[in-house]
């Protein structure tokens, strides 16, 4: 299971910078640092994910566990299941080369989005639209060996092995 990690808020950051900034009695009237950030949409509703990997088939999880139809989450693999084959296929493998290609050499496709409306999460303004997963994210994930000499080398291969989806429903 590869699990997304904690989206921190705003505040967070605005909390680190200043004890990073500040962090010292003698640095208490520096001058912060302008920085400039790129925001987008929070959707209310659970983490999920779409899972593949071309010997193994598909697999739904949740930020923290795997689920299926009958141990689920908010009905997402209930849900997704019986159309995940298919879009993937469909919608995915045969618009992006990038991937067709390292899913057939066995690497892990995890497609991670949001799981909204409905009944998902009451009292949200999108409580009142149809369920869907907007994706925000695939991921491709290749089976590398962590040694302490390559770490820094596979964290690189790693983050070039990340390809950014713009958020889209199906």
């Amino acid at each position: 299971m590869i699990s997304y990690p904690e989206t921190e808020q705003f505040r967070s950051v605005i909390t680190k910078v200043l004890r990073y900034t500040r962090r010292h009695e003698a640095d208490r009237d520096k001058e912060l640092p302008v920085m400039k950030f790129i925001g987008t949409i929070k959707l209310h509703g659970t983490n999920s994910a779409i899972c593949y990997q071309k010997d193994s088939g598909h697999w739904c999880q949740s930020r923290n566990n795997i689920i299926t139809p009958q141990k689920d989450n908010a009905g997402f693999a209930q849900y997704i299941d019986p159309l995940a084959d298919e879009f993937f296929n469909d919608y995915v493998l045969s618009q992006s080369s990038i991937i067709r290609e390292q899913y057939e050499q066995g690497r892990k496709i995890i497609i991670f989005g949001e799981w909204c409306g409905g009944n998902i999460q009451k009292n949200v303004a999108i409580c009142g639209l149809t369920k869907m997963f907007v994706i925000f994210k695939i991921r491709i994930i290749g089976d590398q060996i962590k040694t302490t000499e390559d770490e820094d080398q596979i964290k690189t291969m790693e983050d070039e092995d990340q390809i950014q989806v713009d958020k889209n429903s199906f």
